[in-house]
């Protein structure tokens, strides 16, 4: 997983501010921050990061789906409403923050609830990021997905 690059995201929303107002595209973000978990360390930065960035993609016209500290099943539920209400949006921001992991290939999203005893845990207790592209790049016309996550 690739730990976000604050100068290049700020490059990104400043490419999507310069697009022209006058074109009545439809922006929509859907914005996690995890920061409190219930089986591992705590997060002092998503909740403050998803804010700031919800600040700054509501004065480029985007409307925003902000979540703080969601289990794994909120992840899918809220993620899956988003698209259902926004599908089609001409641009399409995902930006999650929290812990994350990569297990043999694969990267993850962890929800607040996750325990994550073994290595079976993993499909039922984290959500995939690549099914989080997927299900975004289908229902958008174009999507920006970043994921901010904490590996240790």
């Amino acid at each position: 997983m690739i730990r976000v690059n604050y100068k290049i995201l700020a490059f990104v929303i400043f490419l999507l501010g310069c697009a022209s107002a006058a074109t009545a595209e439809t922006r929509a973000a859907f914005l996690v921050g995890n920061g409190a978990y219930e089986n591992a360390s705590n997060l002092k930065n998503p909740v403050a990061d998803v804010q700031l960035i919800a600040g700054v993609l509501e004065s480029l016209d985007f409307e925003v789906d902000l979540h703080t500290d969601l289990t794994r099943a909120e992840i899918g539920k809220s993620l899956s409403e988003f698209l259902d209400t926004h599908g089609g949006a001409d641009v399409t921001f995902v930006y999650l923050a929290g812990h994350g992991m990569q297990f043999e290939g694969r990267n993850y999203f962890i929800g607040t609830d996750a325990m994550l005893a073994t290595e079976f845990d993993i499909p039922a207790e984290t959500t995939p990021i690549d099914s989080i592209i997927k299900a975004v790049q289908a229902r958008s016309k174009s999507s920006l997905v970043f994921v901010d996550a904490c590996r240790d």
